[in-house]
């Protein structure tokens, strides 16, 4: 009976890991190409019903290399204030609690309650998670003055780009960073948006809305990995 129980439960793991392979490598630009209607509802659903795929498949989608990248690019910000502009499940949300430590403060917003949810269980003390069911076209008023913003894989679905960048600069004194990194070019030839794969697009954008920003791309294994960091020089 016990070698019947553990070749069922290995057939059935194995099942699902196929079934949700399978989602991960040919739906995430399926997931993207949702966030291109523009219907915030439509986007908060399906990332609710992604959730525990995203979260097993997060080392996959953000592997290791990504991520040190992005504590590259964002340097030193222990003790500091950090606003992570969409958390997900939580995959940078402890990435950044690790690096500001308990004297920092990790604010994090999502549109999904299900993957905040999912992140929370994960946290430690220094995360507060802001739910906003209008994260798409805004930054929440609950979101105080902070150190440093990052935002990842978030730019693609996001409605109004320029009242979320002003609401970015509005909470950042003159000089404080961001990094936004966002995916590109999935399996070498499907677009994320049509404006980020235009770098002096991209740079036009934020330099409206007060930033100074580097574009970086890194190609991965299955998609092109887009670092948008830079610092705030004038108010927006």
């Amino acid at each position: 009976v016990l070698l019947a129980l553990v070749g069922s439960w290995a057939w059935t793991s194995y099942r699902l890991f196929l079934m949700a392979l399978s989602l991960v490598l040919a739906g995430i630009p399926v997931y993207y190409l949702f966030a291109l209607t523009n219907d915030s509802s439509t986007i908060r659903t399906v990332s609710d019903r992604a959730a525990p795929l995203t979260l097993l498949f997060e080392r996959f989608t953000l592997p290791e290399n990504a991520r040190r990248t992005i504590l590259g690019l964002l340097g030193d910000v222990s003790g500091k204030k950090v606003l992570e502009y969409g958390c997900g499940v939580g995959t940078v949300t402890q990435l950044l609690a690790d690096a500001v430590g308990e004297h920092g403060a990790v604010y994090a917003t999502n549109a999904s309650a299900r993957e905040i949810a999912v992140a929370d269980r994960r946290m430690h003390g220094n995360v507060r998670f802001i739910h906003d069911d209008l994260h798409h076209s805004r930054v929440s008023s609950k979101v105080p003055n902070v150190d440093v913003v990052v935002s990842v894989g978030q730019l693609g679905y996001v409605q109004d780009l320029p009242a979320v960048l002003r609401g970015v600069n509005k909470r950042l004194d003159m000089h404080e960073r961001i990094l936004f990194m966002d995916f590109d070019k999935y399996f070498g030839v499907l677009p994320n948006v049509a404006w980020l794969g235009d770098d002096l697009h991209i740079k036009r954008t934020f330099e409206d809305a007060g930033f100074h920003v580097g574009v970086v791309r890194k190609k991965g294994l299955f998609w092109q990995y887009v670092y948008v960091y830079g610092v705030k020089y004038k108010e927006a």
